[in-house]
């Protein structure tokens, strides 16, 4: 019967580091995921900032130019690629916010059933302990005093002194992924909690870009109805433009 109860303590504490291990492996596949897609959309961002860039210092060149019908229709061309350059950049840069939100609520939602897990672990390993201590102390088996006098042969102290060697062992060991399973619980609990603070900031950044879109739009239309204009009262005609 002790055999079998050992046997099976043996079990539960190699199932349980199991369970804590690919835990700490699936966080671990997981976060690299979520960093290549994020390096991949920061890329395309980072080409159209590029682009942005390059004709924002094309704009300030052409205002060095002598005034000219040619300068001005040019300068509104680029500006009106400028803003259509800046709302692809806000969608795009929507996109993946919006992206990065969706897998964080993802991660959230999984992160939640594995704490929920942790926890019930803790629990059982706790209850487990505390069972074993107390049953213990119920035969008087903690006290090596009553282990040697309450024995009636020498083989049954033998036998004794064995199983208290061996419910030793096995108590540190279960202590010990007691102390493996809160240090992977509180490391589960950061993320949560970082991933949530992160899911927050994001919400409101997404909101911003939202209306910085907004703006660029109402901007580009403005552009276009500005080039419309000059070329109307021009005719692109570069004699009417000077007069």
């Amino acid at each position: 019967m002790r055999i079998k109860k050992t046997t099976s303590l043996l079990i539960i504490i190699l199932l349980i580091t199991a369970v804590t291990f690919v835990s700490g492996l699936n966080v671990i596949a997981q976060e690299t995921q979520e960093t290549a897609e994020e390096n991949n959309d920061q890329e395309k961002i980072s080409d159209l900032q590029e682009e942005i860039d390059k004709y924002v210092d094309k704009l300030k060149n052409l205002q060095s130019r002598e005034e000219s019908l040619s300068k001005e229709i040019e300068t509104a061309d680029g500006q009106i690629y400028l803003t259509q350059l800046r709302i692809q950049n806000s969608i795009a840069t929507l996109r993946a916010k919006e992206n990065e939100i969706q897998k964080l609520s993802g991660d959230i939602e999984e992160l939640g059933v594995r704490i929920n897990k942790l926890e019930k672990s803790i629990d059982y390993q706790e209850m487990l302990l505390g069972q074993r201590m107390r049953s213990r102390y119920k035969n008087y088996e903690t006290s090596p005093v009553m282990v040697i006098f309450g024995s009636s042969t020498f083989n049954t102290l033998v036998q004794k002194t064995e199983y208290l060697k061996v419910l030793g062992i096995q108590d540190r060991r279960l202590m010990d992924q007691m102390s493996k399973t809160k240090t992977a619980y509180g490391q589960q609990k950061n993320l949560f909690e970082d991933k949530k603070e992160k899911e927050e900031s994001l919400k409101r950044q997404v909101e911003v870009e939202k209306a910085n879109l907004e703006g660029y739009r109402g901007q580009l239309e403005d552009q276009k109805f500005e080039k419309e204009k000059l070329l109307e009262l021009t005719q692109n005609d570069e004699t009417k433009y000077k007069k």
